[in-house]
């Protein structure tokens, strides 16, 4: 899909809300319609840029500073591009007062729902982007991991995986190390100055295109413990059974309650209220995380990344669900593997890594 069938998107949504006109300003949705990265602060939700889309046009307000860089590499276009001073505040605001005069208009902000609807409907230029940046944010995950030791700190491993992110050209936004001492104790262990020690679990959230994708591998030194063997066993069993369920038509809390069951049946029950499962992906770490009353339907195209745990460890990988079934954005790159069968299907999942055999 085109940048400017996307355009077609919005103008159909116009006519849906009775509307003359949106505004996008937040960043993941100027990432969706062009593909390109619309923020300097990779925390920022505000875009670089103003984008009106009427129906029969479109327009864009942009500083200078970054006009010439958001078309020749961002893909920004328009049928008029404002560029105003990048001290000249006034002037954009009047701009979009402008537009904001033009009949019945909103912002992106105001229809948060009905962009969340697009941009979880990926088309074929994003899922091509999607490949791409799945495969490479496995990698990071895997080298990093293929190279740490024992004596390393969670920031050592964690500067590690940055520093391939960026080398291939993706933000790692979320990025989450725990060595021996920390994995059992927190489901968010933002990486500190503590050695790894006997194992570690990496997690990345790494953003390419305006696209996210997740994956999280876990690593031993010189022995594989048998408890993180067998809670990681059972945390690819909820994972498989999460997996089965990803099918069109099923909600996101359907979902869940598979995963409530499967923890209930490999021993601990009450693990799922302990993190959160996951849910949908896409432009956003997580565009909707499936709870008990999230009743968004699961269609093709859709981008799902499930991360069953239980203290110390924890499965997570991001998958395309398509017309054939799921589709693994993060594939395995020389990193060991294990089957995981559930109702028939085979589902081929990362194993722990042991170095120093």
């Amino acid at each position: 899909m085109t940048i400017q069938e996307r355009v077609l998107r919005v103008r159909s949504l116009l006519e849906e809300h009775g509307l003359d006109g949106l505004i996008l300003e937040q960043s993941v949705n100027l990432a969706w319609l062009f593909g390109g990265r619309y923020h300097v602060n990779v925390a920022s939700e505000q875009g670089l840029a103003a984008v009106f889309i009427t129906h029969k046009r479109t327009e864009s307000v942009v500083t200078n500073i970054e006009q010439t860089r958001l078309v020749a590499e961002e893909g920004l276009q328009a049928d008029t591009i404002h560029t105003i001073p990048w001290y000249d505040a006034a002037a954009r605001n009047t701009i979009l007062e402008t537009w904001r005069g033009e009949g019945q208009v909103m912002t992106d902000a105001d229809l948060r729902e009905a962009m969340l609807q697009l941009r979880i409907h990926l088309d074929d230029e994003h899922v091509a982007a999607y490949r791409r940046l799945g495969r490479v944010t496995a990698w990071a995950v895997e080298e990093a991991c293929r190279t740490a030791e024992a004596s390393d700190t969670e920031a050592d491993l964690a500067g590690k995986v940055a520093s391939l992110c960026v080398s291939q050209g993706l933000d790692p936004l979320v990025l989450l190390v725990a060595g021996e001492r920390r994995a059992g104790l927190y489901r968010h262990p933002l990486p500190t100055s503590d050695p790894l020690g006997g194992y570690t679990i990496v997690s990345l959230c790494a953003r390419s295109q305006g696209l996210v994708a997740a994956a999280t591998r876990t690593v031993a030194f010189d022995r594989l413990p048998e408890a993180l063997a067998r809670r990681y066993e059972a945390v690819l069993q909820v994972e498989a059974r999460m997996l089965h369920a990803t099918r069109p038509g099923v909600s996101l809390s359907e979902v869940l309650r598979v995963a409530q069951d499967a923890y209930a049946e490999t021993g601990f029950a009450d693990a799922w209220t302990e993190h959160h499962q996951g849910g949908l992906i896409g432009f956003q770490s997580r565009e909707l995380r499936a709870d008990l009353a999230q009743s968004q339907l699961l269609s093709v195209g859709n981008a799902v990344a499930w991360n069953p745990s239980l203290a110390g460890a924890k499965a997570e990988d991001t998958f395309l669900l398509t017309d054939d079934g799921l589709e693994l954005l993060t594939p395995l790159q020389a990193y060991p593997e294990i089957a995981v069968d559930w109702q028939d299907v085979r589902y081929k999942r990362p194993w722990i890594l042991v170095k120093n055999l």
